[in-house]
């Protein structure tokens, strides 16, 4: 299992959000033109740096059992 990413930086939430927009933009691009070799290798830059942002995880998980 890999180890866990850290929580995304507080500036990092602007960065993400245009990130993600980019990459919305770019699977536009693939899914009418599949042969768009240059927007296939851009997303492919954007989701490395998407993981490399890390995720803010808005549930808490809490074990229901008692010990």
């Amino acid at each position: 299992m890999p180890p866990p990413q850290p929580a995304a930086a507080p500036g990092a939430v602007a960065d993400r959000e245009k990130l993600e927009n980019t990459r919305a933009e770019l699977v536009r691009r693939i899914s009418q033109r599949s042969d768009d070799f240059e927007a296939t290798a851009a997303l492919t830059v954007v989701n490395r740096e998407l993981a490399g942002l890390g995720w803010v995880d808005p549930f808490s998980w809490k074990h229901r059992r008692k010990p």
